[in-house]
């Protein structure tokens, strides 16, 4: 079970139910999709890894083994970013 925690000084707006995360330091906008979005905001609310991988499962339907490497996916590119740690 993982915890994450996102960059200091991050801008992030929901729009239109999808997320948008200005890094000023770096200068850089980024627009997450619909399950990027979802997994964004679960984050935000300081849900744990296995809690998010299971929302993922029941919100869009898919396998938890599924879940689970989409949500990783994510997270690797997030961390990649400098968005989370």
């Amino acid at each position: 079970m993982m915890e994450f925690k996102i960059k200091s000084k991050l801008a992030f707006r929901k729009i239109d139910g999808i997320f948008f995360i200005v890094d000023a330091e770096k200068e850089t906008l980024h627009e997450l999709n619909d399950m990027g979005s979802f997994i964004w905001n679960l984050i935000v609310k300081k849900r744990n890894s296995e809690e998010i991988i299971k929302k993922i499962s029941e919100e869009f339907e898919v396998s938890d083994s599924q879940a689970k490497k989409d949500f990783n996916s994510f997270i690797d590119k997030l961390k990649d970013k400098g968005l989370v740690q």
